[in-house]
């Protein structure tokens, strides 16, 4: 079948990279990617921007990544007034989402499948768009507020929503087994699929057998510790530093708590010594860093999925990571060591064996397991052939 006789996919995501932040949902993005390889397809997007003054709509057009893109970017709303600031903001939400859908059918036309990702906020807009135009809905999931460890999903509104979604959705798809059976214990029955995020994978030639004069380590994640738990990282690196081993632990990220964990390495005189923050990177910048380190570290007490443990891998670079959510799905004997969430003591003899025996794991294996799961190829084909599921059903 020729990809014009393909159904036309429209993308509606809750999270996408826009101007305000250019880093959200960027693993959405990537599945839009690797979707259009199969589909013809466009993403309708709209979300506040502060910096908007003269205007209370703005609208970007652009086919920068091979599909049209349209992001609507309404003015936010600065009003002290609780229902007043509520009602006002969800206008400019629908009548964002509303501008934003008539360029749709003008530059695109109506679409065949409804693809929602993450369900709160713009599941009401996907459900107005099956409800009243009859397009068939597929909902893909990623928020981490399912799962028993983080507790989120609780609001009246937003269980409501999410309820009807997933009653209308033809089929919802999860990154991991993980988010999928959080969901299905909350009582949001459907036909379920695992598709996972799409991983960067470069060319094989680019691994390095590095030959390190001292350990380094490397972190890359959101600096929000009550998730990442990056302050339990910067206490065994006081630890093992006042042993007088050599290593260093570079952060590679930004966050709420950025501050507070620098100066708790600060507080542990491992500040610019052991421990560097790095802030913000590009991808491409990561993927040195991680073709340069000796393993990666994530400590996270939850996780749905995890690009960077993935990330690590087509890296070659082997990781500790916890055994929690979705993490033990990718991480095993041969990738790299799994610990229990909020144990220090099991942190520390992993770091102290990886610092020993991180040569040990085959950097070639690493990165062909990724490449075999992840690649924009591989997960592309996935959901295409879910939208073909759905069209063969609907007739």
């Amino acid at each position: 079948m020729s990809i014009s006789k393909k159904p036309k996919i429209l993308f509606l995501p809750s999270w996408y990279p826009n101007l305000t932040n250019r880093y959200t949902g960027i693993f959405i993005r990537r599945h839009a990617v690797a979707v259009s390889a199969f589909n013809p397809m466009a993403v309708l997007f709209a979300c506040s921007n502060p910096n908007l003054q003269n205007k209370t709509y703005q609208i970007d057009i652009n086919n920068d990544t091979g599909f049209l893109t349209i992001i609507v970017y309404y003015k936010k709303v600065t009003s002290n007034i609780p229902l007043f600031s509520g009602l006002l903001k969800l206008y400019r939400f629908l009548i964002a989402y509303h501008k934003g859908y008539k360029i749709i059918l003008k530059q695109f036309g109506k679409p065949d499948i409804v693809h929602l990702n993450v369900i709160f906020p713009v599941g009401i807009i996907a459900l107005f768009l099956n409800l009243f135009y009859k397009i068939p809905l597929i909902v893909s999931e990623q928020w981490s507020g399912y799962l028993p460890e983080s507790g989120k999903y609780k609001l009246f509104f937003q269980k409501n929503i999410t309820q009807f979604v997933i009653h209308k959705a033809s089929a919802i798809t999860t990154v991991s087994e993980a988010l999928k059976n959080a969901m299905q214990n909350h009582r949001l029955k459907n036909n379920y699929h695992i598709v996972p995020n799409v991983v960067e994978t470069m060319d094989s030639s680019r691994l390095k057998n590095i030959e390190n004069n001292i350990v380094k380590i490397l972190v890359v994640c959101d600096l929000t510790n009550e998730v990442k738990n990056v302050s339990d990282i910067i206490k065994v690196a006081a630890l093992l530093a006042a042993e007088s081993i050599d290593f260093t632990i570079e952060i590679i990220g930004d966050g709420k708590d950025k501050t507070m964990l620098e100066n708790l390495a600060k507080e542990k005189r491992i500040l610019n010594k052991n421990v560097f923050f790095a802030g913000e990177m590009s991808n491409e910048d990561i993927y040195e860093k991680m073709l340069c380190s000796d393993f990666l570290i994530l400590n996270s007490n939850y996780e749905t999925f995890s690009c960077v443990i993935a990330e690590s891998f087509s890296c070659g670079t082997p990781v500790i990571a916890t055994n929690a959510g979705a993490i033990p799905e990718l991480v095993n004997d041969n990738t790299g060591i799994l610990i229990e969430p909020k144990n220090m003591q099991q942190l520390t003899e992993a770091i102290r064996y990886m610092m020993r025996h991180h040569k040990k794991f085959d950097k070639l294996k690493l990165h062909q397991h990724v490449q075999s799961r992840f690649s924009y190829q591989v997960v592309g084909k996935q959901i295409s052939d879910i939208y073909e599921s759905v069209m063969k059903f609907k007739k």
